[in-house]
């Protein structure tokens, strides 16, 4: 994780926010994430503001972890190129005192870009979304590190119709293995489309999840509307899908047995609450409005890492 600096009120924004950011407010906001972080996974690395890198507190972008790889990343927009070095150094010293720990280091080179926001493992594939901060080469480049480890990578075009979306987190997030939250709205929707191009599988769409499978057949319209319904795409195994109301709540945090999501939305809530509640899942509700507010997101604000001993 990584604190929150003063000059988050400069942050980057895709649009002014209709209510300018409450800096205090976002500092406890910000303190009872990395509380109840702490208490979820126990050991916290936290990395110092630095006021120069407004966005600096949305580490997500600038590391990934997956199993034994740390990749150091190159975001997309050059004002956050300063945010890597001090993450870099923090994992390097990280491992560097513990030697006996395994860990893989990897770090993203120019011309390619990669914001971590546009990185999600479903447990079987790890989809990598093409954005203004994210492009090919930066896809490419995660293929040579992960492929050769088994981990299938796919880079999928988010299209962003209204203005709304930074990356592909932004619209989609993994509640559990082979099972995702997207937002039910047009970006979401066609989030789902290219999906099932890019990962040459078919949909089919249930509003219940304890219904019998359907047969498989596109979305339809009619099907898409109706907020929580699970969809199944078949490749190797079905993925589900669960269409949620509000995008924001699209992006979850998947710790363990405990699920953290936004507080303030009931309709979403309801949703994500029958999930965990089928899965035996704690379900955690924390205020993030003002980091919203910057386009943050639950995942946005750490890195989870399983350390191998």
């Amino acid at each position: 994780m990584r604190e929150l600096p003063r000059s988050f009120l400069d942050s980057l924004k895709l649009h002014p926010p209709p209510v300018p950011i409450d800096l205090q407010k976002a500092y406890e906001q910000h303190a009872a994430y990395t509380k109840l972080i702490q208490q979820l996974v126990g050991a916290v690395v936290l990395v110092p503001a630095d006021e120069n890198c407004p966005d600096c507190v949305f580490i997500e972008d600038t590391l990934l972890s997956l199993g034994s790889h740390f990749i150091i990343t190159r975001p997309g927009a050059p004002e956050r190129s300063p945010e890597v070095q001090p993450v870099k150094l923090t994992v390097e010293h990280f491992f560097k005192d513990r030697p006996t720990l395994q860990a893989s280091m990897h770090e993203i080179q120019a011309p390619a870009t990669l914001d971590g926001g546009d990185v999600m493992f479903d447990g079987a594939c790890l989809w990598v979304g093409l954005t203004d901060r994210t492009n090919e080469g930066g896809v490419q480049q995660l293929k040579a590190i992960l492929e050769p480890c088994g981990i299938p990578v796919v880079g999928i075009k988010v299209l962003d119709p209204d203005g709304l979306t930074l990356h592909l987190k932004s619209l989609v997030s993994a509640i559990g293995d082979r099972h995702v939250l997207v937002a039910d709205n047009v970006a979401g929707h066609t989030l789902i489309e290219a999906a099932t191009s890019k990962l040459k599988i078919k949909t089919g769409v249930s509003t219940d999840a304890d219904a019998p499978e359907p047969e498989m057949s596109d979305l339809t319209p009619k099907a898409r509307s109706q907020g929580g319904q699970t969809c199944s795409m078949t490749v190797e195994s079905t993925l589900r899908i669960t269409l949620i109301p509000d995008q924001l709540c699209a992006n979850v945090l998947r710790i363990g047995n405990n699920v953290v999501m936004q507080a303030g939305f009931p309709a979403s809530e309801v949703i994500i609450r029958g999930i965990c509640h089928e899965q035996g899942l704690a379900l955690h509700t924390l205020d993030m409005s003002e980091l919203a507010k910057a386009d943050g997101a639950l995942t946005c604000c750490s890195v989870l890492a399983r350390i191998l001993v």
